[in-house]
């Protein structure tokens, strides 16, 4: 995209979306600004390397790793890529042809990286050579993990809650349980109106 484009482009965004606080009615505006912002570059998705590549430094950037250096660094760099490797073969041998080329999304690997960080920093800390992934991930459950795993975070960072008492486990499951329900009616709101 040209300079002049970029420029245009970016002062149709700033009209629109100053029009977003003038109007009471924001769901209008925001199809008119979606509908008048598409690009058309697209983006790249990764390859099975740049997936490993992202996914070994997501997990070691995000700070659930020791402050190796030496030998360590490289054997947990080494574990890390091990993890990624067998995620990404496990869920593309996992689910159908079609949907394999959305594992390359690189949006939906950060999702991969966030949704199984918690197993990534547990095998790291153990002794084992091998990770011991579900070999029947489908995007279902890859998806319900996911949002699990941000709903804890969202307790943990947010809310300032503990998971380590049982109380605490308890109301997590209810208050998960509570949001799954409303989820689902809101996508068969969705759906059928």
């Amino acid at each position: 995209m040209s300079a002049s484009g970029s420029d245009n482009l970016q002062n149709r965004a700033t009209a629109l979306l100053a029009s977003l606080s003038d109007q009471p009615d924001r769901s209008s505006v925001l199809q008119t600004c979606s509908d008048e912002l598409r690009v058309d570059e697209k983006l790249e998705c990764f390859s099975e390397k740049d997936q490993v590549e992202f996914l070994t430094r997501f997990w070691k950037v995000k700070g659930r790793f020791s402050e190796s250096e030496g030998k360590e660094e490289e054997v947990e760099r080494s574990k890390l890529e091990i993890y990624a490797k067998e995620l990404i073969k496990k869920l593309s041998i996992s689910i159908s042809f079609q949907v394999r080329k959305l594992i390359g999304i690189p949006l939906l690997t950060r999702m991969f990286a966030q949704a199984f960080d918690k197993e990534v920093k547990i095998f790291c800390q153990s002794a084992d050579s091998m990770p011991e992934i579900p070999s029947n991930l489908d995007l279902c459950g890859f998806y319900g993990k996911f949002i699990e795993r941000k709903f804890d975070i969202y307790q943990e960072e947010k809310l300032q809650v503990s998971l380590n008492n049982v109380v605490a486990r308890r109301q997590r499951k209810r208050d998960l349980k509570r949001m799954r329900k409303d989820h689902q009616l809101l996508a068969l709101k969705v759906l059928f109106t």
